[in-house]
């Protein structure tokens, strides 16, 4: 099944269809943070979509590898403010 985003139809299917987007994570702007599922977890990638309209982005790496790296600035989200994270020196992180 492919969800349907903001009108347009999201180019991935949802788990547990093979290479189905997991869901792993939200943020405070109400995106959503997927795991995009291979056969080996640890090749597992990540997808971000915009929770208001049919944006999304997907990064080459695991969570654990985007987030270090989305919070350091070495890449940067197109879903994210363009100044995210700012000059913030500390983050929280909370189980949903």
């Amino acid at each position: 099944m492919k969800p349907n985003l903001g009108g347009k139809d999201f180019p991935f299917q949802l788990f547990p269809d093979q290479g189905g987007l997991l869901p792993c994570g939200t943020d405070d702007n109400g995106n959503f943070l997927f795991w995009k599922t291979e056969d080996n977890p640890e090749a597992w990638k990540i997808v971000v979509a915009d929770g208001r309209g049919p944006r999304w982005q997907l990064f080459d790496m695991g969570l654990t590898d985007f987030l270090a790296n989305a919070l350091t600035k070495k890449i940067r989200c197109k879903i994210w403010p363009s100044d995210y994270p700012g000059n913030r020196k500390s983050f929280t992180f909370e189980c949903f």
